[in-house]
């Protein structure tokens, strides 16, 4: 066996104590020791007596980074140590994402009141695996495991026996594949077999559906490696100090600054982390942690989590634009707000904001007043100046939008026999145990200060919950105890914040489905039916009637090397998107690049009720929530962000062209549409309507 190697001593000086410059002998030879042993040194006083040396003292100095008691050397804290987005510092198991995923059972079974036979294992109803259906079935009468039995009426042998599978005998081979075996490998078996195939691309999306996120048993969702964690200030790891809410924060960076050698070496952060922590409690974010993950802030948290970066960078002479900085926040949010903005332009900035708030506009220096409609009724300047001096009108004494609500809530109260929808004990995020009941067949308001849990309580734990009862959970469910009354629910239908798909091919026309109509009515006219033209020539998205040369688009992008690439109208088409033979094809008059020039009120006069009830009904949708004055075929990279909220509206306002589901006795049960502020980027008159 190897023997432990004894450190070999390496003598770098001899200095006599008390002699001229000895202090700087022994500061030279300390620091040639410490880099010749790798960080550890030996100072030994030594007496002689009668020629004899004799070691009266001997001290052991060590600067490495590790452990006095026990040795263990620890890599020297450096900033990306301390950074989840380093490869330095990420936990290796989750690689500094704080979850790793696991298989979901909640969803591989839905519905646990279902049996074997009736489909308990929800992949396994799809035709790609019936046959995995089948073959447990098979070896389920092999083993004796009841196939009417509900989940929840199983024995726990049976539910092991689904689960894991059947034991394997000592030295039996393992499968080659879940089918061709006869061993049962269980469902967990069968999703081990497939992460084997992740290479094709339709197994990475049905493991991607039954899959969770858990906190990575590692880092305990820190998302750092233990080496970040063992280092400790004040008792604190640095994962410690981020679970500390920011309002709490500067009270501690005050005990830091009192203890003298943390105050004299690290005086420079110090000063910044404080005044970067009291400018998000200045914008009302002291609720919030550090370890907050962005991607479940609300947009009126991300909005201010952006101005407290501004004024963290101290900027002055700056220009600031800032496009609806209120989106997502109550109105006592947006005079905390106001404040804020109002120190921007103390420090000498310039602050220039596109609002609708009220509140903002009432604050501002300077008001710019543009309309007065909205698309090619608007741009004309209506007024320039003090707040103040602005002409007022009737859509001026409009309340703002929590107001409304709550007038509008008053109309409908709301009694106990009322039936409703009860979320009992929800407790995601900032949630604590709560229990709300929203009545049905009512417009319900959901309000409260920016960061109060709304969107928390309706979209995850609400809607999140519908969606694994119905197994189509993709998203994680919100945490709470239950939720009663879904049953009374047909569909649910969620509008969430994010924007119709911008670009040059999406437009009012296609988003709504009305041009799937129109195409049809220039298809059944004479002229395409003399040609043989089809449907799909009157589409600009895929060959046939559309020119190729801008492939449908109606523009070409010059390449300007070094500088932004050029649109330009395509010449083969002069704009049209289509070839002259289907350009020659007319339905009363107008070809079909001619219609979509149409606005959505001009269109509704142009095309006949009665003939097309369908087409109308789209149209009327558009025109019910203000967009009237769109083209049909403006593309929605144009539109701005109370359009593009708006146009989404309307979509939903479709809904009921759909049949309904019905409950067991065949009666047609009622729809609930969430939506997560449809009002953002409206003035008031578009709220009021």
């Amino acid at each position: 066996r190897a023997q432990p190697v004894a450190p070999l001593m390496v003598v770098i000086d001899r200095i006599a104590i008390g002699a001229a410059g000895a202090e700087e002998r022994l500061r030279e030879a300390l620091e040639k020791a410490f880099y010749l042993g790798g960080g550890r040194a030996r100072a030994a006083t030594i007496e002689r007596d009668n020629g004899t040396a004799r070691t009266v003292e001997a001290i052991d100095f060590d600067r490495r980074f590790n452990c006095s008691r026990c040795g263990a050397a620890y890599p020297e804290p450096t900033p990306a140590l301390f950074s989840a987005n380093s490869p330095i510092g990420a936990c290796p198991e989750c690689e500094g994402f704080g979850r790793t995923v696991e298989l979901d059972l909640d969803k591989v079974m839905p519905n646990p009141r279902l049996s074997l036979r009736q489909g308990l294992v929800a992949p396994w109803r799809t035709p790609a695996y019936r046959e995995m259906q089948q073959w447990m079935l098979k070896c389920a009468r092999r083993a004796k495991v009841r196939t009417v039995a509900s989940f929840n009426e199983m024995t726990a042998e049976e539910r092991a026996w689904l689960l894991d599978g059947e034991p394997r005998r000592e030295g039996e081979a393992p499968p080659e594949g879940a089918r061709r075996d006869e061993h049962w490998p269980g469902v967990r078996g069968f999703f081990r077999w497939m992460e084997r195939r992740r290479y094709k691309t339709h197994v990475r999306i049905l493991l991607a559906r039954y899959r969770r996120f858990v906190p990575c048993p590692a880092c305990g969702g820190s998302r750092l490696r233990a080496e970040a964690l063992n280092v400790v200030i004040d008792g604190k790891s640095i994962a410690d100090v981020s679970r500390i809410p920011v309002r709490d924060l500067p009270r501690w960076i005050a005990t830091l600054g009192r203890r003298k050698e943390i105050a004299r070496r690290a005086a420079v952060p110090l000063r910044e982390l404080k005044n970067r922590i009291g400018y998000l409690n200045e914008v009302g974010l002291g609720y919030l942690t550090l370890d907050r993950q962005a991607r479940t802030l609300s947009g009126g948290e991300a909005q201010r989590i952006h101005l407290a970066s501004a004024l963290g960078s101290l900027l002055t002479e700056t220009l600031y634009a800032l496009d609806e900085p209120t989106v997502g926040l109550h109105a006592a949010d947006s005079r905390a707000l106001l404040g804020v903005l109002r120190h921007l332009r103390d420090l000498g900035n310039t602050v220039v904001l596109v609002e609708h708030d009220p509140a903002m506009i009432a604050g501002a220096d300077y008001l710019v007043e543009l309309g007065p409609g909205g698309g090619r009724d608007g741009g004309k300047l209506l007024y320039a100046g003090e707040p103040a001096g602005r002409p007022r009108d009737d859509a001026d004494e409009t309340p703002g939008r929590v107001l409304l609500m709550r007038a509008l809530a008053r109309q409908h109260l709301v009694t106990r026999r009322d039936p409703a929808v009860r979320i009992v004990r929800a407790r995601e995020h900032n949630l604590r145990d709560l229990s709300v009941s929203i009545p049905l067949g009512r417009m319900v308001c959901v309000t409260g200060v920016s960061g109060s849990g709304k969107s928390t309580l309706i979209e995850t734990v609400l809607y999140n919950n519908y969606l694994r009862r119905e197994g189509e959970g993709a998203s994680e469910a919100g945490a709470c105890e239950r939720i009663e009354g879904l049953e009374q629910i047909g569909e649910m239908v969620h509008m969430a914040q994010e924007l119709p798909a911008r670009s040059l091919r999406s437009n009012p026309a296609t988003y709504l489905k009305i041009y799937d109509e129109i195409r049809k009515i220039f298809t059944a006219s004479p002229e395409a039916r003399r040609i043989g033209a089809r449907t799909r020539d009157f589409s600009f998205n895929v060959e046939g009637g559309r020119c190729e040369r801008c492939h449908g688009v109606g523009t070409v992008t010059i390449e300007m090397h070094f500088m932004a690439d050029l649109e330009v109208k395509c010449e083969a088409c002069d704009g049209r998107r289509f070839k002259s033979h289907i350009l020659a094809i007319r339905f009363k008059g107008r070809n079909i690049s001619e219609t979509l020039e149409l606005t959505a009120e001009a269109a509704r006069a142009f095309f006949d009720p009665r003939k097309y009830p369908g087409l109308t009904r789209r149209l009327d949708s558009l025109i019910a929530v203000g967009l009237g004055y769109l083209q049909l075929g403006q593309a929605t990279s144009t539109l701005s962000g109370g359009e593009a909220q708006r146009l989404k509206l309307a979509r939903f306002l479709l809904a009921d062209l759909e049949p309904p589901r019905t409950n067991d006795k065949g009666k047609p049960l009622p729809r609930m549409f969430l939506l997560d502020e449809p009002t953002t980027g409206l003035a008031s008159s578009d709220i009021r309507r």
